[in-house]
């Protein structure tokens, strides 16, 4: 066994929570699209789902997306890549060569599904995408991940401050913390992989789409 410790510094990446209300939403969830699937899965499957706030059709990506999280039928999450408002956001669409928007990777890349015309039609291509990812022969690697809060910088109004108005608004420009992860590597063999941690919100309170859906 290997182990070894990686010190990390990690910028915000958005998780995504946006999903337009619309009535069809719930009929779609309990369709027979692709429902609970019980089968076991080699691994937990990500999804990076490469945006933008100017993306029409990311509308129906968004809400397939949040259907799949929602009825918890595979084990699988998802972040949102908000490439024109977060510059790290766009460095990893730049790596996944994003060519149309919407784009969801699966598996890292191992299965991409581009483009999206209807919010069923998104439903069917990303559980067809997620299952067979959860059917690939992964490495026999396990990880921890530990967070150190190391509180919030730049407060305004200053701690200890004076004079201050009766109904202040707190503000923080930055807040830091460092992430601890540790990698074991149950294998026989050396494993050369690549390692990404995202640090996101489960509900977006950041960005608005063209829809006024949060991100």
């Amino acid at each position: 066994m290997r182990q070894k410790m990686v010190y990390l510094l990690v910028s915000m990446l958005v998780f995504s929570s946006t999903v337009g209300a619309m009535a069809s939403a719930v009929n779609l969830a309990h369709s027979n699209l692709e429902s609970t699937d019980s089968r076991d899965f080699t691994h937990t499957i990500l999804g990076e789902f490469g945006t933008a706030t100017t993306c029409v059709p990311c509308k129906y990506a968004h809400q397939a997306l949040k259907i799949i999280y929602n009825a918890h039928w595979y084990p699988f999450y998802y972040v949102t890549l908000v490439r024109n408002k977060n510059k790290h956001a766009l460095q990893r669409t730049i790596e996944l060569n994003l060519q149309r928007e919407p784009t969801v990777w699966f598996d890292g890349g191992a299965k991409k599904n581009e483009g999206a015309e209807d919010t069923e039609s998104c439903l069917t291509n990303y559980n067809a995408s997620i299952k067979s990812c959860g059917n690939r022969v992964v490495s026999d690697i396990d990880l921890s991940v530990g967070v150190e809060w190391l509180g919030a910088v730049n407060p305004n109004p200053e701690d200890g401050a004076t004079g201050v108005h009766v109904e202040p608004t707190l503000q923080w420009n930055l807040t830091a913390f460092n992430i601890y992860v540790t990698v074991d590597n149950n294998e026989a063999s050396d494993y050369d992989g690549h390692l990404h941690v995202y640090v996101t919100e489960v509900d977006s309170s950041y960005w608005i789409d063209k829809f006024h859906f949060l991100e």
